[in-house]
C-alpha cells in the first residue's frame, strides 16, 4: 500500500477513485489533480472503509500553489537552471502541426507535447 497515491491524468473518470483508494495505505492520502467529465457527479466508494482506514482524498490545482505569487519564483528557478522543465517535454510541434499534436494527445502517443510558436 502506498503512503500517497496521485492521480495525474487530465480526465479522471470517477470509477478510478475507488481503485486509487484501495492502493492507499491506512492513514494515507489520495490526491486528484485532474477533472472529471461534467456528466460524472458521484464517486462510488465505501465510506465505512474510507473512514475506518483514516484515509484522505484531496483535490489539488496548481500543486496547491498560488500561481500569482509562485509563478515569478518558478520562472526564476527555471531561468537559473534549478527547475528543469525542458526534460519533461516528450515531443515538440510546430504551430502548423497543432492538429497532429491534439491527435497524438487523444491517442496516447504523447504525454507532454509543446507547441512551439515561431520567434517574431
Amino acid at each position: 500500500m502506498a503512503d500517497r497515491v496521485i492521480i495525474t491524468m487530465g480526465v479522471v473518470h470517477t470509477d478510478i477513485i475507488p481503485i486509487a483508494l484501495m492502493l492507499t495505505r491506512k492513514g494515507g492520502t489520495c490526491v486528484v489533480t485532474g477533472m472529471t467529465p461534467i456528466t460524472e457527479f458521484s464517486v462510488p466508494m465505501s465510506l465505512a472503509e474510507f473512514v475506518t482506514s483514516h484515509k484522505q482524498l484531496k483535490g489539488v490545482l496548481y500543486g496547491g500553489l498560488n500561481p500569482r505569487a509562485s509563478m515569478p519564483k518558478l520562472l526564476s528557478m527555471y531561468q537559473s537552471g534549478s527547475l528543469m522543465l525542458d526534460e519533461l517535454v516528450t515531443k515538440r510541434y510546430r504551430l502548423e502541426d497543432i492538429n497532429d499534436a491534439i491527435d497524438d494527445l487523444r491517442n496516447s502517443r504523447n504525454i507532454r507535447g509543446v507547441i512551439e510558436f515561431p520567434a517574431s
